[in-house]
């Protein structure tokens, strides 16, 4: 099975705007032959459900550099034991999450 791994900042959105317009028709090809596309990126969850929800993108995705990994339903064949469900999808966090990052950076000050 062919998965696509993309970037956003600079890849998938453009680095003048960030927008996806010159992404559209590949972005529609690959789903019409069913290839997921799986951003990969240093924004948070929110941050990538809002543009997937914008561009169309329904498949996994993984955020802040890898720390959580977000797989829907309709993807099974790439869930692992370690996953929990968070809402609508099954997660597996690698790293922390920022809230509590920041909450360490700041007691560091």
């Amino acid at each position: 099975m062919l998965l696509i791994f993309t970037d956003l900042d600079g890849t998938l959105l453009n680095s003048d705007d960030y927008g996806y317009d010159g992404a559209i028709r590949a972005i529609a090809d690959l789903q019409q032959q069913q290839i997921p596309i799986i951003p990969v990126s240093s924004k948070t969850r929110a941050e990538v459900e809002v543009l997937s929800t914008e561009i169309g993108l329904t498949d996994s995705f993984i955020v802040e550099n890898g720390s959580a990994i977000f797989i829907p339903p309709h993807q099974d064949y790439l869930f692992s034991e370690e996953m929990k469900r968070a809402g609508k999808y099954y997660f597996r966090q690698r790293g922390c999450e920022t809230f509590r990052s920041q909450i360490r950076l700041q007691c560091l000050k």
